[in-house]
């Protein structure tokens, strides 16, 4: 009389399983980071082209970012161009394409931290607290 298993895998099902797993992961990384950095010279370069290259006092290509405190924890966190010109921070996300503009002199604050809504990096944060446009603080 033979038995079979009551649904777990043998040891050899589960690396074989990781090993795929771990493959398509390279296969999808190798196919995406092409993408990724054609992506982020196009929003640099749009960053550039908008706000005047020579206008550029100081610019990232690739920063994270954490949420504005007024529209909550539910935001998605993004990547994106972060640019600082003598009257504004301008910051352009890779995806979805969005942006941000403060101007400097709305800004109240800035600290280092290292986490804003509930999101924590081990690096610290730029957070900018500045006026919004109807006189309160975001």
């Amino acid at each position: 009389m033979a038995a079979t298993g009551g649904g777990t895998g043998s040891s050899f099902d589960i690396v074989v399983a990781a090993a795929i797993l771990a493959g398509l992961f390279v296969v999808l990384a190798i196919a995406i980071i092409p993408i990724l950095r054609r992506l982020k010279n196009r929003r640099l370069q749009e960053l550039l082209r908008r706000l005047g290259e020579d206008r550029v006092v100081l610019f990232e290509p690739a920063v994270n970012f954490f949420g504005q405190t007024s529209l909550g924890l539910g935001q998605i966190r993004g990547q994106g161009c972060l640019a600082f010109t003598a009257g504004e921070v301008f910051f352009l996300m890779w995806l979805p394409r969005r942006e941000f503009r403060v101007p400097i002199s709305a800004i109240r604050s800035i600290e280092t931290p290292r986490s804003h809504l509930g999101k924590t990096k081990v690096s610290p944060l730029l957070k900018i607290t500045f006026a919004d446009p109807r006189g309160g603080e975001d």
